[in-house]
């Protein structure tokens, strides 16, 4: 009788500790996945932010400036008509349509980034 119930409680918490580590193997996996999209939102936005500003200080023209900080990597790539807007270890880039001729001081650019308007030209640089 001593026997049964000792055998009885191991059987139960192996179960119990099976279950566990199921548990713990979907809350690991679930937090990578959060993390993975949380930087996705901070690259979009940080390159939506950056476009934004190019494109206030293009239509300020020249002698207007603006100051962004980015909160994730972007790094800046200038195409014929358009900005292409990437970073490392992000599945898809973001390209824009640019308006004013623009200089790139830098190809990756993170924190506060400076946009000014000189002479009719938007340069993009690290202060």
């Amino acid at each position: 009788m001593r026997g049964q119930i000792t055998l009885e409680y191991m059987m139960l918490s192996l179960v119990v500790l099976a279950l566990l580590s199921i548990s713990l193997t979907a809350l690991v996996h679930i937090k990578d996945n959060s993390n993975e999209a949380m930087n996705i939102v901070f690259f979009k936005s940080s390159a939506r932010d950056l476009h934004n500003a190019v494109e206030a200080v293009c239509a300020l023209g020249d002698g207007n400036s603006r100051e962004v900080t980015l909160k994730h990597e972007v790094m800046v790539e200038e195409m014929t008509g358009y900005l292409e807007y990437s970073a490392d270890g992000m599945p898809s880039t973001l390209k824009y349509e640019k308006k004013c001729d623009v200089v790139i001081a830098s190809t990756s650019y993170y924190g506060r980034v400076a946009v000014s308007n000189e002479d009719g030209t938007v340069k993009i640089t690290n202060p």
